[in-house]
């Protein structure tokens, strides 16, 4: 997993403004799922983060699906 929060939200940005970046992404071998704070300078609200996978075979071992919640039923779709 790699992580992306506080300065590496801005990483991509730098590379398409012709910064010289090392790879951090899904294009290092290995690399399987990204996560990322944008609550930090995504300017979202505090809590909110994003995990993102490489492929939809392991997307699909985050989906949630809780029947014994006192609210109802709560499902996610990742």
């Amino acid at each position: 997993m790699a992580k992306a929060s506080q300065r590496r939200f801005l990483v991509p940005f730098m590379e398409k403004a012709g910064f010289p970046m090392p790879a951090f992404d899904f294009r290092v071998n290995g690399v399987t799922s990204i996560s990322c704070d944008p609550h930090k300078y995504g300017f979202s609200p505090k809590g909110a983060s994003v995990v993102m996978f490489s492929n939809k075979e392991l997307r699909h071992h985050m989906y949630c699906f809780l029947t014994e919640w006192t609210g109802g039923i709560y499902a996610t779709a990742t």
